[in-house]
């Protein structure tokens, strides 16, 4: 239960605060250890001119399954490298690639990086990731977050009682 809370608050700050920083924006912004997941690479085109080609490179720990076919462009996977080519974005549009990836490193924060390719050369922005425990990962938890609800409700039932004593005592001295 703990550990969803804390997923769930970690993913939502994420979500939040991705768009603040990046130009290439992921979504989802979090994997789960071990999830074949696809993202949704947001790309807007902010030069004048037209872009050519885009480009993510995986770093380690983060392996690319498939880049998925988009309209007027060509997919094409080799080890840690996905590639869109052959397409144009026109300046001031966006378009959405599709990257489906596997963590296969330790949970935590990783950086892909994401080229824009234009005719008179390239743009480069991080992507940012979260790489969190996966919901079952037992070894993760270590069952620490039954142990701390188990607290959590010993203390309720001794300030409940206690809450319970004093008014009863009050009653019978009135």
């Amino acid at each position: 239960m703990r550990r969803r809370v804390l997923v769930a608050v970690l993913a939502g700050a994420l979500v939040l605060a991705a768009p603040a920083g990046a130009h290439v924006i992921a979504s989802p912004t979090f994997l789960f250890a071990g999830e074949t997941r696809t993202l949704e690479l947001s790309v807007p085109n902010e030069r004048d001119a037209t872009m050519t080609g885009f480009v993510v490179t995986a770093p380690p720990g983060l392996e690319i399954v498939d880049a998925a076919e988009v309209e007027g462009w060509l997919a094409n996977v080799e080890g840690q490298v996905a590639t869109w080519s052959g397409g144009s974005l026109p300046a001031k549009l966006a378009e959405t690639f599709g990257l489906t990836i596997r963590p296969t490193g330790e949970p935590g924060a990783v950086e892909f990086d994401a080229e824009q390719r234009y005719a008179d050369g390239t743009v480069h922005w991080p992507v940012s990731l979260t790489i969190v425990p996966s919901s079952g990962d037992a070894s993760s938890d270590s069952g620490g977050s039954g142990l701390l609800l188990g607290a959590i409700v010993a203390v309720g039932v001794v300030v409940s009682a206690g809450i319970g004593l004093l008014a009863w005592r009050r009653r019978s001295a009135a």
